[in-house]
């Protein structure tokens, strides 16, 4: 090959790496919105009727035919326009959005992030700036998997069918916006449905006299938890709830949260609090209905494949809910209460890397029962 040949071809090189690095800074990371995520309605799940689904076989029920679709802006769907950008850099435009948009939408569904396991999605987080939220307190079992992160679920087995609730609204210690992660979406035809619901729209459909009464006496939600050396794993331990070993990490807990308490001889653990059912959104000012009875109630429970053949006494259940002058809820509003709820619910399937983030004061969530493999990851915020 000739000086002059060689020349040629360096400049060439040169001249096509040049070009690569002009593309490359000119790509610009951003979000596309999209205010409607478009689902076929008859590719979701049946609700009425659904084993393992509480209140869904009731005679004369009102829960729909199937989980609804996607309907406006439940959820706003943003799309990242490309993967090359570092993850920290989506974070700070996401948080952005959901600083201007969260409290008008109440969910949001970012889409096509570079976010591949739980340690993109902690810097993800991390990079947000919000103070974070334990679950300390929390009536499931979740696992830390990094830092901010846990697992969403590890209580419920798959065919159990979560109703839509607000996140740890049974205590007075709740995170504001909560973040769901698709790291192994569910295989198709079998299930799975993330369920999200407006609070704002349930509200407006429960009965006035339902509210009435539930505004006037508030609810009283009681937890037992059995001991881990005790009762080998059990649905409900109070080590798994106050993430410790110690009775006395426990008591402290307790003791700031306000709760009243008492310990068995067998270690077992009951402790109650009264809570109001309507709370303030911080950044609105809106008093809204935030809670979840029908979620909290024994019966629940008692329509979980893991204690379906139980028969306790409500108040030797995991949890278990009243109003706050110790009387019970009535059946029939339980039932018009899960009725209002799923008839309010859309549902969707998440895919890889998806991550939906939550006002929590304005969003429930849940899901519909699944077969196979699905793991949700899921961080919580305190603003």
């Amino acid at each position: 090959m000739s000086i002059l040949t060689q020349i040629a071809k360096s400049r060439q090189i040169y001249a096509f790496l040049n070009a690569q690095r002009r593309c490359k800074s000119s790509t610009v990371a951003e979000f596309k919105y999209q205010k409607k995520l478009n689902v076929p309605p008859e590719s979701l799940g049946i609700v009425a009727g659904r084993k393992w689904l509480p209140g869904s076989t009731a005679q004369n029920n009102k829960f729909p035919k199937r989980i609804a679709a996607p309907k406006v802006n439940m959820p706003a769907v943003y799309t990242a326009s490309e993967t090359q950008t570092s993850v920290t850099t989506w974070a700070e435009k996401a948080r952005g959005i959901i600083d201007s948009k969260l409290h008008i939408f109440g969910a949001i569904l970012f889409r096509g992030l570079p976010i591949l396991n739980s340690g993109h999605l902690a810097q993800f987080v991390k990079a947000l700036g919000y103070e974070q939220h334990s679950y300390a307190g929390g009536s499931g079992t979740r696992r830390n998997v990094d830092d901010y992160i846990m697992t969403a679920n590890d209580t419920d087995p798959s065919p159990f069918s979560i109703e839509p609730h607000n996140e740890m609204s049974y205590t007075n210690h709740y995170p504001h916006k909560i973040l769901f992660y698709c790291d192994q979406p569910v295989g198709p035809g079998r299930g799975g449905e993330n369920v999200i619901a407006d609070g704002r729209v349930i509200e407006k459909h429960l009965h006035p006299d339902v509210l009435e009464k539930c505004d006037k006496l508030g609810f009283k939600y009681n937890n037992h938890a059995e001991s881990r050396e005790n009762v080998p794993g059990s649905y409900f331990t109070w080590q798994n709830a106050f993430r410790t070993e110690e009775k006395r990490v426990a008591e402290k807990l307790i003791n700031e949260w306000g709760y009243d308490f008492e310990w068995s001889n067998d270690d077992s653990l009951t402790y109650w609090r009264y809570i109001p059912a309507f709370r303030t959104h911080p950044k609105t000012g809106e008093r809204v209905w935030f809670s979840s009875p029908h979620a909290h109630h024994a019966e629940y429970l008692q329509n979980n494949p893991r204690m379906s053949t139980l028969r306790l006494p409500y108040n030797r259940y995991p949890y278990h809910c009243t109003y706050g002058d110790d009387s019970e809820i009535e059946p029939g509003v339980l039932q018009h209460m899960r009725e209002v709820q799923w008839q309010a619910a859309v549902g969707f399937h998440m895919q890889k890397s998806d991550l939906l983030v939550l006002d929590n004061l304005f969003a429930l969530h849940g899901r519909l029962g699944f077969t196979g493999e699905r793991k949700l990851l899921v961080a919580m915020t305190m603003n």
